[in-house]
């Protein structure tokens, strides 16, 4: 499950953003919106955030600084800008600084859904956007995320079943069955193994754990039949995909973006970069 922090201070926008996700990316969970970008600083010893949208049309300079201290603590959240209109310093940095997308308002819905869809995506979980669940009831949808959320919870037991599962949500097998296959667009075993085998790859790219090691880790005792499924679903076995792909990531341009902001017009004392420096533990994927 993607915790989903919005510091966005115009309420339409929120909410905007917000209807997107839950029509089309249900399986995330909302961490409590915050305003600012140095309100979202302050949560991040407390919270794992994945993905975070920063708006830069109020203080972009100090909401770039704010954006590059969140990512040197947690290195693998996922950003998105919003800006007033189309600036291109601010593209320019948002590109060096690891940003996800960088997105104009008024805010267009479908190019709001394409740069969420690249950053669940690259967090190796499951994107939903094209699965069509529009005409789906609100009770069904409420069970569905719970579904969702069990499964992110519990995915790494070998034993997880769909039985397991209508019987932590009081719910009939049939119903469970039918309305996690109607909400989600696919199977409760598909899902599931979609999801252990996104788990997988980022071990793969991220740790040195053994291919067995991680087989277990995700919910898999049999090593071949481990194997297997890998590769059917990636087109690799999980040493070539270890290969091709181990520690793959785009670094932020931290310098770069440092020497640009400390040229900017910022009043003297806000163009102090010592906070940058970080002494916090970096959080561990």
């Amino acid at each position: 499950m993607c915790n989903v922090l919005l510091a966005v201070p115009d309420i339409e926008d929120n909410r905007f953003l917000k209807d997107i996700f839950i029509n089309h990316f249900f399986n995330v969970t909302f961490l409590p919106d915050v305003k600012h970008s140095d309100e979202a600083y302050r949560i991040i010893n407390e919270e794992q955030i994945d993905i975070l949208i920063l708006d830069l049309s109020r203080a972009a300079e100090l909401t770039f600084k704010y954006k590059m201290k969140v990512m040197k603590i947690q290195p693998n959240v996922k950003v998105i800008l919003l800006d007033d209109h189309q600036n291109a310093d601010h593209l320019q940095i948002a590109l060096r600084g690891g940003a996800i997308d960088y997105l104009v308002k008024p805010l267009q819905a479908e190019e709001c859904k394409a740069a969420i869809h690249r950053a669940i995506v690259s967090l190796n979980q499951v994107s939903l956007l094209y699965v069509n669940h529009a005409d789906a009831g609100e009770e069904k949808r409420k069970n569905a995320h719970k579904m969702i959320q069990y499964i992110h919870q519990h995915y790494y037991r070998e034993d997880l079943s769909l039985e397991q599962l209508a019987d932590r949500m009081h719910l009939h097998l049939t119903y469970v069955s039918r309305t996690f296959t109607e909400i989600v667009g696919m199977p409760f075993t598909q899902y599931m193994q979609y999801y252990r085998i996104e788990k997988a790859k980022k071990k793969l790219r991220l740790t040195d754990l053994t291919v067995s090691e991680i087989a277990e880790e995700v919910g898999y005792s049999n090593l071949s039949y481990f194997s297997r499924v890998f590769k059917k679903t990636t087109r690799y076995t999980p040493s070539q995909f270890r290969k091709v792909f181990e520690g793959e990531y785009v670094p932020a341009d931290f310098k770069y973006v440092e020497q640009v902001l400390s040229k900017s017009q910022l009043p003297a004392h806000e163009k102090n970069l010592d906070f940058l420096e970080v002494t916090e533990e970096v959080y561990d994927p």
